[in-house]
């Protein structure tokens, strides 16, 4: 027996999400002082959010990403993957950040987070 499936199709729900959510960021009411604070420390590029986590992250952890094979970085998507994605405002539009990552015109959070991961992973390899 099949899998019922939406005719549309997986992928163009996503974009809808994607879209939906790039809406909505762009439709939320500008922030308040301390939130303009926080959104002026955001990371622009990929190679800055690096370079924070980097510093951030204590010799051990560095020393255990590293040794994590590439195929595991997935399993880092909803601790510290949301830790990114929240330190870094990309579900509050960082979408400088969050296009710097991908390359996409409408990244999703979820993407630029994982290739922040894979980034710093690369980074720390010998």
């Amino acid at each position: 027996m099949g899998h019922l499936m939406h005719p549309t199709g997986p992928r163009h729900a996503r974009r809808i999400c994607v879209a939906l959510a790039t809406l909505a960021a762009l439709l939320l009411p500008a922030p308040a002082q301390a939130e303009r604070d926080e959104v002026a420390n955001w990371p622009a590029t990929c190679a800055e959010a690096v370079a924070r986590l980097t510093f951030e992250l204590p010799a051990e952890e560095r020393r255990r990403l590293a040794a994590m094979p590439e195929q595991n970085l997935p399993l880092l998507h909803h601790g510290y993957g949301t830790h990114i994605r929240n330190s870094f405002g990309l579900w509050l539009g960082n979408i400088a950040l969050a296009r710097d990552c991908t390359g996409a015109a409408l990244p999703h959070p979820d993407e630029a987070s994982m290739a922040i991961i894979r980034a710093l992973w690369l980074s720390l390899q010998p």
